[in-house]
């Protein structure tokens, strides 16, 4: 049997809230038979959660202690917001910059095990806590200070960046990327009707910014595709976003 390898979505706040666990739902054979599983959320929320929380009831010390079906190869956790309140995603680094203790408890949980973490972004503009408290292209709100000290504090971990400019498009090869395998045109269609489903369940990014803040914020997106490009050992999800900055 190959070694058991865990795919951990940890973010960001709003993006595939439950795209995963509804499209295991739908999706239970194919990822049956590929041996792949999710785990539980509310196995997650009583286990796990306490532990990333810092708290010290928490009920696990190491993944290994959940009885998981021997049989899975590739097991999914789905957490989008986890790595901290929606009053932390701001500071005075970036977007979810700071969050040390968080990505020390990812490093315990996952200890000598083979893990990947994957990081759904969305443009600046895009993402409804910058539209909610973006009041001036003063402040800095970019995603690569979180990028990157998810990798200095975790360098044994593998990251994958999901940047998600088309949610609907971009849901399946974002469901696939995490899950391993390639699903047929049917079922590819199944994925997307959920997340069509949830768009119209969330609420509409409102924009009151300014021309010169909706610039700055294009900028700042753009500027972070290219520090992802070519500084940062991160993998990028999105075959659109390697083509365009002509990555294998």
């Amino acid at each position: 049997m190959a070694k058991r390898s865990y795919h951990f979505h940890i973010g960001a706040h709003e993006i595939y809230q439950t795209l995963i666990s509804d499209a295991f739902s739908a999706l239970a054979n194919e990822m049956s038979n590929a041996k792949v599983g999710v785990l539980d959320p509310i196995l997650f929320r009583s286990e796990i959660r306490p532990l990333l929380q810092g708290k010290p009831q928490s009920a696990i010390r190491h993944i290994s202690e959940l009885n998981i079906d021997q049989s899975l190869e590739r097991v999914v956790l789905s957490a989008h917001g986890i790595v901290c309140g929606k009053k932390e995603i701001f500071s005075d680094k970036g977007l979810y910059a700071s969050n040390e203790p968080f990505l020390s408890s990812v490093a315990r949980l996952f200890e000598a095990e083979d893990v990947t973490l994957h990081l759904a972004i969305v443009p600046q503009h895009d993402f409804q806590p910058v539209a909610d408290s973006i009041s001036s292209a003063a402040q800095d709100i970019s995603w690569i200070p979180f990028i990157d000290e998810i990798q200095e504090k975790n360098p044994s971990m593998k990251l994958v960046v999901w940047p998600i400019e088309k949610s609907i498009e971009d849901s399946v090869e974002f469901l696939e990327g995490i899950c391993g395998t390639s699903l047929p045109g049917s079922k590819k269609q199944s994925v997307k009707k959920i997340a069509i489903s949830q768009r119209i369940q969330s609420p509409e990014v409102v924009r009151e910014s300014t021309d010169i803040v909706s610039a700055y914020m294009d900028y700042m997106f753009h500027r972070d595709m290219e520090s992802l490009a070519w500084a940062s050992e991160a993998t990028i999800g999105i075959k659109r976003i390697r083509d365009e900055f002509s990555i294998s």
